[in-house]
């Protein structure tokens, strides 16, 4: 997984001080991140509502992972975003969410999409990523425990 998220994950596309006080708002931001270019950006925005509209991508804990297959993307790429405070996000524990880790992946990288999603909820799942993601001060930390989380 460090290779991928490696590549997908710059410190550019990492916000902790987001101020998206709503699942539309939050969205917007991590498609904006994803994007290199304008059109982009309203792109990777209608997808990843698209798609939050089949189920939500909430996994509980405050964590959720939105993403979308985007035809004409070559790569797959990735955001974080840690909101200022949690919003509603349809979680299955009721709880609110303030960690979101954006996916964007091309159309056809169905087998890659699926071990990235499953990696990342194992990351998100030990019990200490959460609380260092939660106080990390810094872009190059939050990329150290997506990356390592042994760390």
């Amino acid at each position: 997984m460090a290779g991928r998220l490696r590549r997908a994950l710059t410190e550019a596309r990492i916000n902790l001080n987001s101020k998206a006080g709503n699942a539309e708002a939050i969205l917007a931001e991590l498609g904006r991140l994803m994007a290199v270019n304008p059109a982009e950006t309203g792109s990777f925005h209608q997808a990843l509502l698209d798609r939050e509209h089949t189920g939500s991508t909430a996994l509980g804990n405050g964590v959720a992972v939105p993403h979308a297959r985007v035809a004409g993307v070559a790569e797959i790429r990735a955001a974080f975003v840690r909101t200022q405070n949690p919003i509603g996000f349809a979680s299955p524990d009721g709880e609110p969410v303030d960690l979101f880790f954006g996916l964007i992946v091309p159309v056809h990288a169905n087998t890659e999409h699926l071990e990235l999603l499953a990696e990342i909820a194992e990351l998100l799942s030990e019990s200490d990523a959460l609380d260092r993601l939660r106080r990390a001060k810094s872009a190059a930390t939050i990329q150290a425990t997506l990356l390592e989380p042994s760390a």
